[in-house]
Parts: C-alpha cells; structure tokens; sequence
C-alpha cells in the first residue's frame, strides 16, 4: 500500500479500503487480511534486513547488499542490461566496466571467476588445454565491438621435468581456443605432472568454489556506495541521518541512473559512516566466503552471486571522512594526494604551483599507520595538542581512532590529576596501564573499514572520485556565479542579467525554462540543476557586464561542464587531452580572478584528479550523485511514519516492504519451494497497461521512441494539412537536401518535430549539426519542416 515516494499510514489505509468497498470494488480486504498477505509475501520472499552492533557499541539495522543484488538478477526489467565482465573496447568509454579499475586494478580473484563456453563451465585459477597447448585463465575479459571473450593469465609449457607456468608474463587470447575444460582433463586422466617451481599452482587445482556451486556459474557483482548525512523531515527541522545506499554497477548507464535501480541499505541517527561500514564490509565479505544463490531470469537456471565495492560516491565531506583525511583546516587536504603543505608553503611560488597539479598518491596503509601512531601518542603524557597539531600537519583525521583517542587522554587525565578520582598514580604505572586500555579498545575495532577493504579491490584514495556534482556545479560555478553577482549588484546590472538569460534559445538545453527570475532574485538559493544551465548560459549573457578574466572563466566552465556531461566517449585519449587543457586552462584563470581561492577551497585542486577517475572509472556521470541525492525524497517518505524508537530498523523494513512490492510488479522471480515462482500474467498485463501505476512504484517507463521517430502537425491546423510536392519545401530555402529524397510525383507532409539519433526533438527554428553518411558536418537551420 505505499509507492516509493507515497508512504500511507494505518488510517490512511484503512480509509483507502473502506472507500474502494463503498464504491464497489471487488474482493476488497479488510486490514487485518492485507496485513496477514504482506506477512505471507515476506515470508516467500525472504526478510534481508540484519541488526548490526558496531565497535563502538551503536546498534543499527541493514538490508543486506547480496539479497539486493539477488533481486536484480531474478528481474527480468534489469537482469538483460547487466554485464559481468571488464570489457576493453580500445578507445571507447561508455560503461563502468570499460574504466581501467576493472580492466587492471581488481584482484582476480575479486572479478567474476566463471565462464560458460561448449556447455562446460570454466573456473580461473584452472589448467585448460587449448588447441595450440595449455593455458592458465585468470580473468575473464570481452575485447572489441564483438565482445569476444579473451581469457587473461599465464601461458603454460611443457617441459622434461612437467608443466612449467610462466608466471612472468600474461597473455591475453580468445576463449573459442579452448577445447578441454579442468574437469574433463580430470575425467580423462590427461593433466601432466608440474614441475617443482610451478607446483604450488597444481595444489590450487580445482577452484574452492567448484565443489560449492556445482554447475551453477559465479558472478561478482561490482556494487556503487553511497553515504551521506540527510534529514528525515520534509520540514526544516534537521534530523540527522547517516544512511547509505547502493547502485548495481553491472548495469548499463541509461538504467544506472534511473530512480529505480537505487537501493537503500542502512541508516542510523548515531553512528559514524566507519561504524556503518564495519556491517555493509561483513556482508560483502560473507559473500565471498559463502556466494548467495540467485536465479538468473535470463538464462533460466540458479547461479551464485557475490559482490564487491566498485567505487564510493559522495560529497567531498562524506569522501574525506572516509579516507579518514581532514578537510577543513588541514595542512594535506586532499584525500586522493599528498597535495598542500603549511599555508606558508602554499602561498610560495612552488607551493602555489604544486596546487596545479596531482601530488604523490595516498595510500590506505600510510594513512592507517598514521593513525596508529596517532593511537601510540595518546598514552604519553602532555600530548593532546601535540596529537591535534600531527594530525593538522598529515591531514589525517578518523572517527573510530578519535574516539579511542579521546579516551585515552580523558583516562590518562584522571589517573595524572592529583587527589583524582583514581588516585594519582607514578608515570611508569600509567603507561602499562594506558597501553593495556589501548590494545582492549584496538581489539573491538579501531580501523576505519574503508582503509581494509583491499581484498575486496577497494582502495579508499583511488576510488572516492571527484563528484561533479559538488565539485563542479555546487563548487566552481558556484563560487564564480556568487562574484560575477557581487560584480553585477554593486554596478546595478541584475536586471540586464536577468533579461538576458530570459531572451536566450533553450531549444538544445532540454530544459522546459530557465527560470531567470528566480536564480537572479534568490541567488543563493539555487540547486545543481540551475547551477548546471547557468554554467552554459552565462557567457552569452554576461559578455559584456564583467571583466575579462572573469567572462574567460565562464567560458572554460561551459566547456568544461560540456566535457564532463559526455555520456558516451569515442576517443578516450583525445578526450582526456582536450578535458586536461580544460582544467590547466580553468585553474588559471580562476587564479587569475582570485589568486587565493585556490589555497582557499580545495574543490579547485580536486578537479586535477578528474582526468584519471575518468580512465579509472569511465565517464564522469556514472560516479555522480545526483540519481542518490534525488533518492533522498523516497527516504524521507520511509522517515516520517517510524514511531522513533527504533528509526534504523523501522525505515529498513519499509524498503524492504518497497523492494518486494517493486520485484513481484515487475515480474521479478522468488523461490518458493524448490522452484521459481513470479506474479500471475493478470499481475503483470495490469501493470503494463495502467502507466500510472508503473509510474507511482518508480518503474522504468517504456521507451518505446527511437531516433526518425516524427511528430506531424495538429490535423487542425491552419492552413490545413495536405501532402505537397518536395519543391515547395525547399522554395527559397538553402536545405541542404535540395532534391526531392523520392520520385518526382512523391507528396509530403509537414511535420512539427523529429527526433534525432539521440532522441533530442529537433523543432521548426532550431539550429543543429548533423552528419551524412560520409561522415562529414554540416551546420544549418531548420526553416521548415
């Protein structure tokens, strides 16, 4: 009875059920029995929701990221855009698997370990013998248009004394290679013996997972964290919420950023991000150590799934907070360098140009040593602000390690003070008693999870990516729209600004306004999406009401923000080079403007790690947060009914109650018994047939436009519509298709719009680039169409 951002309550319900009795409605339940059937439908589809106690004592509820992820690969409306491998496709960028991380950088035995071919079920880690000899899999990746499977690992030779792996080098060749699978060279009693030096690998022979899964496949599963602080109130009153959700980044882009394919994992009013990740690392870790069976509507059979972080999005607070570095007044405020240094040193020549430019890389095993020798100086007497200037001068700052710090020095305090409450002690029985305190606290958990995650292939200050979200349209353009109104009010030109923006051409924004009214009267109320259109707008509007450096500034930020909104990228190196010039050229002109404000806020030194997140992850729009902070409106809607007793665990079991609501109308799959169950035909040709409600449970909306698609004018329409010759068209008109594109005798119809290959409405008046056939560009006018 509750849609994503519609929660009812009991009487509303109540209400809702005696109305569709009273006006007719058939088989209506009573309260009782509705309740009694989502108790059934939670119980077949199982209740994901766990309790959790951190370190640190604070109790909180998650719904496990597996059971998620169970959900998508029996969903029929997600499993066929999911995909489980790197895929290299030369220079072209469009997907998450595309980015070097998965290609390069996640262990092998994190990425997906199983691939079907002639019906056999190959594991990495297992000889197979290929028609040119043997061959040792270790990753699985697609290559090219194609998407040919290629087996990535050792070549393997035979030798006198046995099999020698070459475990020197790697060698990418095509799976269609393969004839003889490990389990069928068993079964024929044909696998060579290894010589000493490679014997190890033999012992590793068959994968672990075989005996568990039998012919089930495996698939990891790479997953999007999301964290952030939101308020649980639609009003203005704060309430503090740390929640987090999750993104399946096997999916394709186009559907990673819908609404839809947004989870909600865990929230808590009390305990620290750190906290949070201790429960959602145990159960990714859980699920390497025992894979979730799941059914893969695709392919019609059970398979196990485990999954993995690909990357964390958040903002800029919520990352460095996770890198466990300091933000604000922080000597080494980057999470992802070593950038900055004393406000002395960044003020010098060679400081202020080290800004400019990425530092030497962090690293989670510098960063956890650091904050255990932060740990180590708490015993020691005199050392509090000793321990606060350290921290300042690495830039490192950890909840779970300031709290034990914080203890530490409170008890080491009491014991020093004298006629204390413990009773003045000598120094050298404090210490042992200090340092046996410290290692009882370090045992119930004193490491930021996200600095242990690396058997998982995460790396904290590698994969927190600038988000172009806060960086960039709440970050620079921010900063400069706030100037350039400075500049503006002081010289009485608001108003030539505000009439500006409201005469220029929006046709290519796909925007409905541009609500100039509004941004130039609350211009410090102004979100992302304003923020957004100004970035593109403003150098036409302003080209003559600001100076030269600061309309130069505007010009690099329309660039940039073109750059970054790429969905698809063609040429990953050209494009890296042009966005590098971008940022190079931005920086200085915006230190041209206002030299400190590059010492000032680092969001401007952040964008120099933009071009290698981009290589690392794909482009920039898969790790923006903007489909999450949008999904902050369904979590408020689950907020607002909890008693507040128990918030965490209230708020999770309404996205359960969602989730499950979402999977059955979808067509999703449940086991019930030992077999696959879904909802009735009835079920599903309701929901395809009645849009409103697939749209009120926050399903995908059928598509069902494609590029040529065209839109004639209104049958009452004056003059009336008839069909005319091609020459009338063209009368007077410089088109670029002067013949007529069929017979002489042809007859065509006006049209108001058509969609072009990526479903923009090109209308009468607007101006586009279009290709031909040979791949060359032309730029015209639509004057009639």
């Amino acid at each position: 009875m509750n849609a994503p951002r519609l929660k009812f309550s009991r009487r509303q319900i109540r209400a809702i059920l005696a109305f569709a009795r009273e006006t007719g409605g058939r088989d209506i339940p009573s309260y009782k029995a509705l309740r009694e059937a989502q108790a059934k439908m939670r119980n077949l589809l199982g209740n994901p929701t766990a309790r959790k106690v951190s370190s640190t004592g604070n109790v909180f509820y998650m719904n496990r990221i597996t059971s998620g992820l169970a959900q998508d690969m029996a969903n029929p409306l997600l499993r066929k855009h999911m995909q489980f491998y790197p895929h290299y496709d030369e220079k072209r960028m469009l997907q998450i698997w595309h980015g070097s991380k998965l290609l390069n950088d996640v262990p092998d035995h994190v990425l997906t370990p199983t691939i079907r071919h002639n019906n056999q079920i190959y594991y990495v880690g297992e000889l197979v013998q290929r028609t040119t000899g043997w061959f040792l899999p270790l990753r699985w990746i697609l290559k090219g248009k194609e998407r040919k499977m290629y087996a990535v690992g050792y070549p393997v030779k035979e030798t006198p004394n046995g099999l020698h792996v070459c475990s020197n080098r790697r060698l990418a060749v095509p799976v269609n290679s393969f004839c003889r699978s490990f389990p069928e060279l068993l079964e024929r009693k044909e696998i060579p013996a290894f010589n000493d030096v490679s014997h190890h690998f033999r012992t590793s022979m068959p994968h672990p997972l075989r005996a568990v899964a039998g012919l089930r496949p495996i698939y990891s599963i790479p997953i999007i964290l999301f964290m952030d602080d939101v308020s649980g109130n639609k009003t203005n009153m704060w309430s503090k919420h740390i929640s987090c959700y999750i993104s399946n980044a096997a999916l394709t882009r186009e559907v990673l950023n819908t609404e839809y394919s947004v989870r909600f994992v865990l929230t808590s009013k009390h305990a620290s991000p750190s906290e949070l990740m201790q429960g959602i690392q145990e159960d990714l870790e859980d699920s390497f150590q025992a894979p979730i069976i799941a059914y893969d509507c695709e392919a019609k059979e059970e398979v196990l799934i485990r999954g993995y972080p690909a990357l964390s999005a958040a903002d800029n607070p919520m990352q460095s907070e996770q890198c466990s570095c300091q933000l604000q007044n922080a000597n080494y405020f980057c999470r992802t360098c070593g950038a900055g240094g004393p406000i002395e040193f960044k003020q010098s020549e060679s400081g202020y140009e080290s800004l400019f430019q990425p530092g030497e890389k962090r690293s989670p095993s510098q960063t956890q040593e650091r904050i255990d020798m932060l740990l180590d100086m708490s015993i020691q007497p005199g050392n509090k602000t000793r321990i606060k200037h350290q921290a300042r001068d690495w830039g490192v700052r950890d909840s779970l390690g300031q709290s034990i710090i914080d203890k530490i020095l409170d008890m080491g305090q009491k014991l020093r003070e004298p006629n204390g409450v413990l009773n003045r002690q000598s120094e050298s029985e404090i210490i042992p008693r200090l340092k046996a305190e410290l290692d009882s606290l370090r045992q119930r958990g004193s490491v930021n999870p996200f600095l242990d995650m690396e058997n998982l292939g995460f790396n904290v200050h590698e994969d927190t990516p600038t988000e172009i979200l806060h960086t960039v349209l709440l970050g620079v353009v921010k900063y400069f729209w706030g100037q350039t109104i400075f500049v503006l009010t002081k010289a009485h030109r608001m108003d030539t600004l505000e009439t500006r923006l409201g005469s220029l051409d929006i046709s290519g924004l796909n925007i409905d306004s541009i609500s100039e009214r509004y941004m130039c009267q609350y211009t410090g109320s102004l979100v992302g999406r304003h923020f957004k259109t100004l970035a593109q707008l403003m150098i036409f509007a302003c080209y003559d009401l600001v100076d030269s450096n600061l309309l130069e500034v505007w010009l690099l930020l329309g660039q940039l923000t073109t750059l970054l909104w790429f969905t698809e990228i063609n040429n990953l190196d050209i494009y890296i080079a042009e966005i590098q010039i971008i940022i190079d050229e931005f920086l200085l002109s915006a230190a041209r403007c206002s030299p400190s404000i590059i010492v000032l806020k680092p969001k401007f030194h952040y964008l120099v790690h933009l071009p290698m997140y981009i290589k690392r992850f794909g482009p920039a729009v898969l790790f923006s947060t903007e489909r999450f902070e949008s999904f902050h409106g369904v979590f408020r809607a689950g907020s607002i009914h909890s008693n507040r007793l128990a918030p965490s665990r209230d708020i999770s079991e309404y996205f359960v109650g969602l989730d499950r609501l979402k999977h059955v109308c979808s067509g999703g799959y449940w086991r019930e018994g030992s077999s696959w169950a879904r909802a009735s035909s009835s079920v599903l040709n309701f929901m395809t047939k009645h849009n409103e409600f697939r749209t009120l449970l926050g399903l995908p909306e059928v598509n069902k436009s494609a590029p040529g698609s065209i839109t004639l004018l209104p049958r009452r329409s004056l003059p009336p519509l008839k069909p005319k010759p091609w020459s009338e068209f063209t009368l007077n008109s410089r088109s670029f298709a002067a013949s007529s594109p069929g017979p002489a005798s042809s007859r065509f119809f006006g049209i108001r719009s058509v969609l072009s290959q990526t479903l923009d409405s090109v209308k009468i008046g607007s101006n586009i680039l279009f290709q031909t056939t040979k791949v060359t560009h032309y730029r015209t006018h639509i004057e009639s169409a």
